[in-house]
């Protein structure tokens, strides 16, 4: 699959993480900073929230009653498909426009929760796969992996997390090559905040940088 390496694309950063490390309230905080100080971010998220989308549809069955009685595959590809209409529809837009988007989740996600839950792994790999192929070669310019210690309710509980940090620590090791990754050990939500706030901030610069020099090669100056 081709890599899309370009000054035209505004950035894509990813942050990623298990359920309650605090990453939505990070991201969602880093963008409020970046824009009050007037760049061009916006936020996103997978499956999406947005009323009337089908990332809606997506994340209100998940969070529903009905959840539990869905078959695991068929509750991942769900999510791909809300995945594909965000990408299609919002992200891909606005990148190709110039607008940075922090996405709050990837595709890291539905595998990682999508094994831990039992998905059929053949067919993860078989959605991931055709989710890829929408994203086009974009990949993200950063990636922060939230982690911290947490307090479970339930010995499951803290079993399951236990097995969703092996499988996104497997995507770590198995996408070092391909974009930058941070693990950040979130010990408070201010001081992740700060340091990702710099680092998104030294990126959106570096990408304007770039596209200026382009400009200037391109007009001979």
């Amino acid at each position: 699959m081709k890599i899309v390496n370009s000054t035209s694309l505004a950035p894509l950063i990813v942050f990623e993480g298990v359920d309650g490390v605090g990453k939505t309230t990070i991201a969602k905080l880093v963008v409020q900073q970046l824009t009050s100080e007037g760049k061009d971010i916006v936020y996103e998220s997978f499956p999406g929230k947005a009323s009337g989308t089908l990332g809606r549809f997506v994340y209100d069955l998940h969070h529903s009653n009905l959840h539990s009685s869905i078959d695991p595959t068929s509750m991942q590809l769900l999510h791909i498909a809300a995945h594909i209409d965000a990408i299609e529809n919002r992200i891909k837009p606005l990148l190709q426009n110039g607008i940075a988007v922090v996405l709050d989740r990837y595709w890291w996600s539905t595998l990682a929760y999508g094994v831990v839950f039992g998905a059929n792994r053949q067919s993860l790999d078989a959605m991931i796969d055709v989710e890829l192929k929408h994203w086009d070669g974009i990949q993200p310019d950063f990636l922060f992996y939230i982690n911290r210690e947490m307090t479970f309710e339930s010995a499951s509980d803290l079993e399951q997390s236990r097995n969703l940090e092996i499988e996104y620590n497997l995507l770590i090791k198995a996408t070092l090559k391909q974009f930058e990754i941070e693990i950040v050990n979130n010990k408070t939500i201010q001081d992740t905040v700060e340091k990702a706030f710099d680092k998104v901030n030294s990126i959106l610069d570096q990408k304007i940088r770039g596209a200026q020099n382009v400009y200037k090669n391109n007009k001979g100056i």
